[in-house]
């Protein structure tokens, strides 16, 4: 095969198989649909199926599929005419929020924490002594 006809037909390999997986992955089909389709991926998808293999079962799954494929293409670039873009202003409301890395209110941030780990500290007992007075009943 040329360069074109290979292209084409991995086009159409393409399109096959996403029209399988999609009608697998719509929930709509019956068990017996579903057994056929997944049969038919794996053969689309082989890299050992011959060429002539891959056409038939295409074929028979799908019946014509180079018209559907036109068509499909016509829809979709009818579609894309009817699309219009238009530039939208930016809204004069929004604003914009920065992150902050300093640790807000009375906390000690992290040049504070550092200093205080390099200091000696001595801690000496506290002469309170409280205790918590329970009844024993």
């Amino acid at each position: 095969m040329d360069d074109k006809a290979q292209q084409r037909f991995e086009a159409e390999l393409c399109w096959c198989i996403q029209k399988l997986e999609s009608s697998l992955n719509s929930g709509k089909l019956k068990k017996k649909q579903v057994e056929d389709a997944t049969k038919t991926l794996k053969t689309l998808q082989s890299s050992k199926a011959p060429l002539v293999k891959k056409r038939q079962v295409m074929s028979m799954q799908f019946g014509n599929y180079r018209s559907k494929m036109e068509e499909e293409d016509k829809k979709i670039k009818k579609a894309l005419k009817d699309v219009k873009l238009k530039e939208i202003a930016p809204s004069k409301k929004s604003s914009f929020l920065r992150k902050s890395s300093k640790i807000s209110g009375d906390a000690p941030n992290i040049d504070d924490c550092n200093e205080m780990k390099n200091s000696d500290f001595k801690f000496t007992p506290s002469d309170n002594n409280f205790k918590f007075q329970f009844d024993e009943t």
